[in-house]
């Protein structure tokens, strides 16, 4: 065979395998392109799915504590003087903040609701899920509680 017959076929032959490699890659970018695609749409469904559980687990959170509870929660955190007559009711009610790690002793001892009246933001203070607890439920804080400035340790806005 001539010389120049063999240097065409081997060109040929390679540039028919350049062809078909160059085919081959492309193919493979493109899939890898369309898995790309997909992983996003499934981040992006999966984002807001988390998105719609925060959003329930939020309402169930911010609507297990009652109205009557919450105000007291108000009061000692929001409040200097929040003077509250410790009856059967109010005890019970503050010994659920209590427990259920919403107060806790603002100074040294223990936490007692004892018959009388007291000032309440006085003897307690928010933890800090209480504190965010009312910042969770900002809109139901009583209005009363905002329009005495003299009155708020904290500044409602800040919440």
């Amino acid at each position: 065979m001539d010389t120049a017959i063999v240097v065409a076929l081997i060109s040929l032959i390679g540039s028919v395998g350049l062809a078909v490699l160059n085919h081959l890659l492309q193919q493979r970018v493109r899939a890898q392109e369309e898995r790309g695609r997909q992983t996003q749409a499934q981040v992006k469904e999966q984002g807001e799915q988390l998105a719609d559980q925060q959003k329930l687990i939020n309402t169930l959170v911010t609507y297990t504590m009652s109205a009557s509870i919450f105000r007291h929660l108000c009061g000692i955190t929001l409040l200097k003087t929040y003077n509250l007559d410790f009856h059967e009711t109010n005890q019970r009610e503050l010994y659920f903040l209590r427990d259920h790690g919403f107060i806790q002793p603002r100074h040294a001892g223990f936490l007692d609701f004892s018959n009388g009246t007291h000032n309440v933001a006085e003897m307690a203070a928010p933890t800090p899920i209480g504190r965010f607890y009312v910042s969770l439920r900002k809109d139901d804080i009583p209005p009363e509680m905002r329009s005495d400035p003299n009155n708020l340790l904290v500044d409602v806005s800040s919440l």
